[in-house]
């Protein structure tokens, strides 16, 4: 019996042993392992597919938000300076076209003055410089062109007082007067189109900023005040609309509501530079190409006759003369806008 419980006892003995020896083991290992470094978190990230595929799906989004940011910032800038760029050559190209057209005189002197005018108006700012420059370093040249006068052959304008008192014409010209700046300088032909609203040729209001020009007819004078104007350049649409201060008690012309037809035959009521009105009616006198807002005649006009009515033979207007192209272009003659191009209703 002694012997049984002293092998009871030895045994419990090793098996207590054991159990210190396996707690000791276990707390070993836990401490080695507590010292170990722990995986750095990128490894897992990198271990897992999936959160690599969201963390690719992310930069690719900030990539292209950074990209297209970067583009439209591009593209804007471009626009600006395309938009720059085309606002400068406009306006070089209208100051070049002033340029062209005042140099047409009938006199050195006269071409001096118009390049002078040019420039203390500030119409020409890109070549205001070289332009004093040259007049002044030339006092006895000017770069005159040949001068045509708005004239083919013979000259077909005739004094409106020498028309018959029964002539449509003497009638309508009752309706047609002269432009003029504020400083009374004569510049345009005008006409009436309503008892208090003219209408005339964009250029020949020089000055965007001017808003008040005087409009002689039937032996008055009449303030007229800037409603709308359009000139851009040379043979496109180019009109100007004025409300006058005060009736003249005058009939007013009635514009075409429709477009001119080629061939069509037409006259014109206009002034030269002076208080003489003269009507030009001519077999040369018809269209002769249309545009969209403008078409080309070939009646004979002249220098201040810009802003005067041509004339269906139905007696409304048909058109704004504006000038003269080159001659022997293919669409040489004078042109005009359209009366169903103008804002007046």
């Amino acid at each position: 019996m002694d012997d049984l419980e002293s092998l009871r006892l030895a045994l419990d003995r090793e098996r207590l042993k054991f159990e210190r020896q396996k707690l000791a083991t276990e707390v070993r290992h836990r401490r080695q392992e507590s010292r170990r470094p722990r995986p750095a978190f990128w490894k897992d990230l990198l271990s897992n597919p999936l959160a690599l595929a969201i963390v690719g799906g992310f930069i690719t989004l900030m990539t292209s938000i950074v990209s297209s940011t970067y583009t439209s910032s591009q593209n804007r800038e471009a626009e600006k300076m395309r938009a720059a760029y085309a606002r400068d050559s406009a306006r070089d190209s209208l100051a070049a076209d002033l340029i062209k057209k005042f140099v047409e005189g009938p006199s050195r002197e006269a071409v001096r003055e118009n390049l002078k005018f040019l420039v203390d108006a500030g119409l020409v700012p890109t070549y205001a410089n070289e332009i004093r420059a040259y007049l002044q370093a030339n006092p006895d040249a000017a770069p005159q062109v040949a001068f045509r006068g708005g004239i083919t052959g013979v000259d077909d304008a005739v004094p409106v007082e020498r028309l018959s008192k029964s002539d449509p014409m003497a009638t309508l010209a009752q309706s047609v007067g002269r432009l003029a700046s504020a400083n009374g300088q004569e510049l345009c032909t005008a006409f009436l189109v309503a008892p208090r609203v003219i209408a005339a040729a964009g250029h020949c209001i020089l000055n965007s900023q001017e808003k008040t020009m005087k409009f002689l007819i039937g032996g008055r004078e009449i303030n007229a005040m800037v409603v709308s104007r359009e000139f851009t350049t040379l043979g496109k649409k180019n009109y100007a609309v004025l409300n006058l201060t005060d009736a003249p008690s005058l009939p007013f012309l009635k514009l075409a509501k429709r477009a001119p037809s080629m061939g069509e035959h037409l006259s014109i009521l206009m002034f030269r530079g002076s208080a003489k009105q003269l009507a030009v009616r001519s077999d040369d006198c018809r269209v002769s190409a249309i545009e969209s807002e403008t078409f080309v005649h070939g009646c004979d006009t002249g220098p201040g006759s810009s802003g005067a009515p041509i004339i269906s033979e139905m007696g409304e207007v048909i058109g704004v003369h504006n000038g003269r192209k080159n001659q022997g272009a293919s669409d040489a003659g004078g042109w005009a806008t359209r009366a169903d191009a103008l804002p007046i209703y």
